[in-house]
């Protein structure tokens, strides 16, 4: 089974009929070059992460959380530097996964899942992380794993397809995660949006945020 049928294998599992609309309506405005509606549309989507302080706009803490949602907000990206964007999905799950008690600092998303698996993880949750990191870590897809590899575009890149299904599927993942913080006593300054029928049929630009800087350089800077 080629990669493409993977990913949207487990997008059928993980998501409803609407979720996976949205994913394909991002492909699309990418697709037809209307760069600033699908700009407007994930910012839509995605947790408000950033704040203005005394003029400056910097990425929310935890750093690990937000920043990550910061790169991702970039449609151009995902056409071209596929693999940064969904290294940033994983690192945007990592940084959730680490505020978990018992996590470890420095573990990636997949060790991490199995080591808080049954834990702090349902393991209902932890195999769908497990499954979606199967997916997202394949050293083919990420030219930097080894300078030697074929440069065939099926072998070195994601497609835009997988790329927004994969987006969708991290939010899914993200909200469980929210969630689970949650009932632990840890909130956040921003969460997941509800979702919005209007994401399917997206076709407007709207305000975009300006660029920000992380909050760890906002601070070296006061």
């Amino acid at each position: 089974m080629i990669m493409p049928r993977l990913v949207e294998s487990l997008a059928k599992r993980l998501l409803n009929a609407d979720e996976i609309a949205v994913a394909y309506r991002i492909e699309w405005l990418i697709t037809q070059r209307k760069i600033r509606k699908a700009w407007s549309l994930l910012q839509d989507i995605l947790p408000k992460y950033c704040r203005v302080r005394r003029g400056i706009p910097f990425t929310l803490r935890p750093n690990d959380v937000y920043r990550p949602l910061y790169y991702l907000d970039d449609p151009p990206a995902f056409l071209k530097q596929s693999s940064f964007i969904v290294h940033c999905m994983g690192e945007h799950l990592e940084g959730l996964l680490k505020l978990l008690p018992g996590a470890h600092e420095k573990l990636p998303l997949g060790a991490q899942t199995r080591s808080l698996k049954e834990k702090m993880l349902p393991s209902n949750l932890a195999d769908e992380l497990l499954e979606f990191n199967e997916l997202a870590d394949i050293p083919a897809k990420h030219p930097s794993a080894d300078p030697f590899l074929p440069s065939r575009v099926d072998v070195r890149s994601f497609t835009l397809r997988e790329i927004t299904l994969l987006f969708m599927m991290m939010r899914y993942l993200s909200i469980s995660i929210f969630a689970l913080l949650k009932r632990q006593g840890i909130h956040f300054q921003e969460e997941w949006k509800e979702f919005k029928s209007e994401w399917i049929k997206w076709d407007r630009v709207t305000k975009l945020y300006p660029a920000v800087i992380a909050a760890r350089q906002h601070l070296r800077r006061e």
